[in-house]
């Protein structure tokens, strides 16, 4: 059976925005797309960015821990832990989906591995949730 492996990322700075951003603002940052007026930037911190009137930039890093999962089996677990279907997400995109009734952001990395990220006070509850789930 092919096995997935499950490493924590971080830790990681992390900035949600909400709000208008224009084009080429973040250029040179990797911004998570998470809705029409939502970002998720990585590796950064609000106080570095560049102004961005009318929009709310907060330091999240605390808030969230993540992980990497990998390896032959990665895509068949994260298929048998939530309904999206994962060939829709293209390489480097993010999306929001729930997992064990968790919202949950989930990104594919090229070449075929993916980063989670979610609350952290659901971090280990759900870590556990999936090393059951990729067991099985």
């Amino acid at each position: 059976m092919s096995v997935a492996r499950i490493d924590p990322i971080g830790p990681e700075r992390l900035v949600a925005i909400d709000g208008e951003v224009p084009e080429g603002a973040l250029e040179g940052l990797a911004a998570l797309r998470l809705g029409p007026r939502e970002l998720l930037v990585l590796d950064a911190e609000a106080s570095a960015l560049p102004s961005l009137p009318g929009a709310l930039v907060v330091d999240v890093a605390d808030a969230h821990e993540g992980w990497s999962i990998h390896g032959p089996g990665a895509a068949r677990l994260l298929a048998r832990a939530c309904t999206l279907d994962l060939d829709s997400v293209r390489p480097g995109e993010a999306t929001r989906t729930a997992m064990a009734g968790i919202a949950v952001i989930l990104r594919r990395m090229p070449p075929g591995g993916w980063e989670l990220r979610v609350e952290r006070s659901h971090a280990a509850w759900l870590e556990a949730w999936l090393r059951l789930l990729g067991a099985g």
